[in-house]
């Protein structure tokens, strides 16, 4: 309904783009673009198929997860797309100080659309989205997604980057990144939160000869940026003294890992074994 409410009112106000549509130079203070460009849509085409594909992916997706979350998804998918392409095509402009980023005009529902097929390569990798028909079209749902990506790609290349066509490539491309992102890191399912499986590793994104290269890229990047700088825990250290031993405080870690032992009187520190006596601690 969205959609083609969407179509409609720019069919009826072409002008209603200024409001609705991205424009990165309008998006402040009009911060609500992020929003409705989602489901604003300018061309017949885009309506019809983005309609055809919604209900198309709707019907694998959301009898598993429900109604609540598959909105949910929607929605979140779609706001950080809006916020995720108005950040390119400022840096875009930013660095090229080319007015063409600034004032590029777009929208549509492809970002979500991109997201959609990366929830059903996690669900139903194997599943034929069209098992009827002739055999060209009864194509496994894990390589709709780069078909997506690469047809949104030439498109954009043949119409010679028009701005409609460059907001669509970048629509898919954070649509299917941000979509990955929820399902393996945020969302909450009854076994947990995010999908940390093998199977659903960012690589899998890619056609399956890249694959062995995006997962060692994938890899070094988290080794870099995820792994923690020094010790990944700290013992508790009580100082040894007299009044502690007296105290009978019990068994106080030292920073090697090691204990003193108050009855013994023996300390560890590593494999090493050394006496203590209350004289040498004076």
């Amino acid at each position: 309904i969205f959609l083609v409410s969407g179509y409609i009112i720019y069919s009826v106000f072409p002008s209603s783009a200024l409001t609705f549509a991205l424009i990165p130079d309008r998006t402040l203070p009009g911060v609500w673009n992020l929003i409705t460009a989602g489901y604003f849509e300018m061309k017949l085409i885009s309506v019809v198929f983005d309609t055809a594909a919604l209900m198309l992916l709707g019907r694998t997706v959301e009898p598993i997860w429900g109604p609540g979350e598959f909105i949910k998804f929607i929605m979140t998918i779609n706001i950080s797309v809006g916020c995720g392409t108005f950040l390119s095509m400022y840096i875009l402009y930013v660095f090229t100080r080319d007015n063409f980023y600034l004032y590029a005009e777009f929208g549509g529902f492809h970002g979500v659309i991109a997201a959609l097929l990366v929830a059903v390569l996690q669900l139903a990798p194997e599943e034929e989205l069209l098992p009827i028909g002739p055999v060209f079209t009864r194509i496994r749902a894990k390589r709709f997604l780069g078909m997506y990506v690469v047809a949104t790609l030439l498109l954009c290349i043949l119409s010679g980057a028009q701005h409609h066509h460059i907001g669509l490539y970048f629509f898919v491309l954070l649509g299917a990144y941000f979509g990955w992102l929820y399902l393996r890191f945020f969302q909450v399912t009854a076994s947990g939160v995010g999908d940390p499986s093998q199977e659903f590793g960012f690589e899998k994104l890619f056609p399956d000869p890249a694959q062995p290269f995006i997962r060692r890229l994938a890899e070094s990047s988290h080794s870099v940026f995820c792994t923690p700088v020094g010790p990944t825990h700290t013992a508790a250290v009580v100082p040894i003294t007299p009044a502690n031993l007296r105290a009978g405080t019990g068994a106080p870690l030292t920073p090697g890992g090691g204990t003193v032992h108050q009855g013994s009187s023996i300390f560890r520190a590593g494999s090493t074994e050394h006496s203590v006596g209350e004289d040498d601690l004076r």
